[in-house]
């Protein structure tokens, strides 16, 4: 049964909050703002009339895979009003929303505490929370919801197929569509995977070739079992592809059929299979096995975009100093604040000098929030004085990278937040410096961004312009719509230059090509960056050279952190036409050192005249042979001054007053 398109992993959870009464200001929306307590403002919580069955609901907008709820109590007074709170997940709005399915019931959340509750993959629309009963009041300080796909079981299996053309079967589980394989010619051309182990499958997930002969994929049957007669061609059916376009992919309900074997084969003569992805949706049977497989693989943390609150799932490293029995460093990564009465979900450090705690983000980004889970068991006293870091340094293991705050203390069970605005870096440590002691974190969230598209809002530039395909129709965020492109006319050497207006390390830069022809019109241009002007910046560094691009795809040249403040394309030689449907540029933002140089000077000017001094530097820089230098700027740290001309006399040292 074909569903649609599989949705993208990095689609943004938005939601719409309403409730079943408002007291007085405190608005449904109030549970999503992002402040979970601030001290002595409970205002910034929900909080509905005395009535019956009172509840909140959580639009999403459209349909998602949730992992967890976690619900934070007003600090003030009256946390028993929680009490027997129902959270319900579902597509269903009859009886408003309550009565989807149940997650979980609230037992009791102390004051200005958070709980986490475990929805392992439940799906709907709506999150509701309702207190069945009469004259309930209902109030809610904050409501986070967590969402993600089920793991995709592809990439851990090992791929073969009937035959190969240049690419190999591997790559439909590589995780990257621009890679496809590829068979030869043949009679009932065949990809199997073998997931190493009996699974129980809900969903396949198919990728097409975005650059031709997307319709060879049509008829292909998708098959799984445990038979290898036949090549595996003769286990069950789970659906048939009757198409799929271009670039897109589809996913395949299977019914939870079970197997340790997926085909996908094209019954016929003279047929190839060609596949640019293909992933494996499985059953999870409970919330110990997500548990588990949360536990013992690569951890995951939320980064919320400090713009919109936006859950994204990133993957991350968590280690420490010294591990205490089995209390790991990835237990502060888990998504489980606190299990009533399971504080073992926590990490913890052994006795020792300078306990450190760090997660590894396996990239750069502007950190926005950290907030910290304290033990609810005993011992909160033990945070005091931890000082997070935050940096790209590993250096002191990056406990030496710059502090964004100090923990003076935590209650137990507790969770507070610390605002980083706008740190960056790839680690972030807590350690709990110049003592003896212990460290234990019962949860770690990191809220911040990836840096994004630096093209965006930048300006642009080229040598010609072919009539109505502007230089700037290349960073306009436009793919592949051939008409959002931009071109130059026939030219020696043309090139396109965008602005960052600011210097940058450039990480990446990704180019698209136009889909509807010409896609030669890209071949053999150089990606420069730097900072000069000179040549019109063709004079810059090369970062790449582009031997082709398939028309509508996206290649991504890696540029290792070069600086710069201008990125060009250039064509070199005569008669040439230069075509971008879209370029987007990665980096972070290079920090400038400064230097302070003390210097007397002989002059009978009036220095301390403004212009006068203006007149000083560029004099100076010229000298130094800085003119042409764009990122070296002169200036005075402080005005210059007249000295006192007429030294001191000193005492003349003699024998007789030596010691």
């Amino acid at each position: 049964m074909e569903l649609g398109h599989f949705p993208d992993e990095s689609v943004r959870l938005s939601g719409q909050a309403v409730q079943s009464s408002v007291f007085e200001y405190w608005g449904a929306h109030s549970a999503i703002d992002g402040i979970k307590h601030a001290p002595g403002a409970a205002s910034s919580c929900t909080c509905t009339n005395a009535e019956k069955n009172p509840w909140w609901r959580l639009d999403l907008l459209d349909n998602y895979y949730i992992t967890a709820v976690i619900i934070t109590n007003r600090a003030d007074c009256c946390p028993e009003r929680l009490n027997g709170a129902e959270i319900r997940i579902g597509n269903s709005l009859e009886n408003n929303g309550n009565s989807n399915p149940i997650c979980a019931v609230v037992t009791s959340i102390p004051a200005g505490a958070s709980y986490g509750y475990s929805c392992p993959y439940m799906e709907g629309r709506y999150v509701n929370i309702i207190i069945p009963g009469d004259k309930k009041v209902l109030t809610l300080c904050e409501v986070e919801v967590y969402r993600g796909f089920p793991e995709n079981i592809a990439i851990k299996g090992k791929a073969v197929q009937s035959s190969t053309f240049r690419y190999e079967s591997n790559a439909a589980i590589d995780d990257n569509e621009l890679y496809c394989t590829h068979t030869e010619t043949e009679a009932n051309p065949w990809w199997r995977l073998d997931l190493m182990d009996l699974q129980t499958i809900r969903e396949v997930i198919v990728t097409n070739r975005i650059d031709c002969c997307f319709e060879q994929i049509n008829g292909a049957e998708i098959r799984i079992g445990n038979s290898l007669q036949n090549n595996g061609n003769s286990n069950p059916k789970c659906a048939e592809i009757s198409g799929i376009p271009a670039g897109k992919s589809v996913s395949y309900s299977c019914g939870e059929m079970q197997g340790r074997y997926v085909n996908l084969v094209i019954p016929g003569d003279s047929k190839n299979l060609t596949l640019c992805e293909v992933r494996i949706l499985i059953k999870y049977e409970s919330w110990v096995q997500a548990l588990s497989k949360t536990i013992f693989s690569l951890f995951t943390i939320q980064i919320v975009s400090k713009q919109l609150y936006n859950k994204v799932k990133l993957t991350g490293n968590a280690a420490q100093s010294s591990v205490f029995e089995y209390w790991r460093a990835d237990r502060a990564i888990d998504g489980i604040k606190y299990a009533p009465g399971a504080a073992s979900f926590c990490s913890h450090s052994k006795m020792e000098k300078n306990p450190w705690w760090r997660l590894d983000l396996l990239d750069n980004y502007y950190i926005s929030t950290v907030t910290i889970t304290n033990r609810v068991d005993c011992c909160p006293g033990r945070l005091d004085g931890a000082e997070i870091r935050i940096g790209n340094s590993p250096e002191n293991n990056g406990n030496s990278n710059p502090i964004c705050a100090v923990v003076t203390s935590i209650p137990a069970g507790a969770s507070h937040s610390y605002s980083c605005p706008d740190m960056e870096g790839r680690y972030v440590n807590m350690v709990i410096p110049k003592v003896t002691g212990t460290l234990s974190l019962c949860e770690v969230e990191v809220y911040g961004s990836l840096p994004g598209n630096l093209a965006v809002g930048k300006t642009a530039t080229q040598s010609s312009t072919h009539p109505a395909w502007e230089a700037g129709k290349a960073i306009d965020g436009t793919r592949n719509n051939w008409t959002k492109c931009s071109s130059t006319g026939y030219a020696t050497n043309p090139f396109w230059r965008l602005d960052l207006l600011n210097i940058y390390r450039v990480h990446r830069v990704v180019i698209t090509n136009r889909i509807d022809c010409c896609p030669e019109h890209i071949n053999e241009a150089e990606i420069r960056i730097g900072n000069s002007l000179e040549n019109n910046g063709i004079n810059n560094p090369i970062c790449a050279v582009i031997s082709s691009i398939p028309a509508g795809v996206s290649y991504t040249y890696s540029c290792d952190g070069m600086v710069g403040r201008y990125v060009i394309l250039v064509i070199p030689g005569n008669m040439k036409v230069l075509t971008l449907c879209e370029v987007e540029v990665y980096g972070t933002k290079f920090v400038l050192s400064r230097t302070f140089i003390k210097v007397k000077l002989h002059s009978s000017a009036n220095l301390t005249d403004p212009a006068t001094r203006d007149k000083l530097l560029l004099e100076l820089q010229s000298a130094l042979g800085l003119s042409s230098v764009s990122d070296v700027k002169l200036s005075w740290s402080k005005p210059p001054y007249r000295a006192v001309t007429q030294e001191e006399k000193k005492p003349t040292r003699t024998c007789a007053n030596k010691r």
